[in-house]
């Protein structure tokens, strides 16, 4: 079985991300949870990502989307992980 690039770098990037969602739900919570507008400005930036990423889709951009959309993935588990505290 071949791969193309495009579909090696779409595989390694949903590994990745599969990776970063399960990290932030398994592991150990920050000693202090981060106040309430940090963890907005994260989800904000998060949605502005998922805007971009989208825009970029409709541009057909795909790798650029995909990029930008796997950023929104990481921020978003990234404030999922810090807004837990401590558990």
């Amino acid at each position: 079985m071949v791969f193309s690039l495009a579909a090696a770098w779409r595989l390694a990037l949903a590994i990745a991300f599969c990776a970063a969602i399960f990290m932030s739900a398994c592991a150990r919570a920050p000693r202090q949870a981060v106040p309430g507008t940090e963890l907005r400005r994260l989800v904000a930036s998060a949605l502005i990502l998922y805007g971009v990423g989208g825009l970029a889709s409709l541009t057909h951009h795909e790798l650029l989307a995909d990029l930008v959309y796997g950023a929104g993935i990481m921020v978003s588990a990234l404030a999922a992980w810090l807004s837990r505290g401590r558990d």
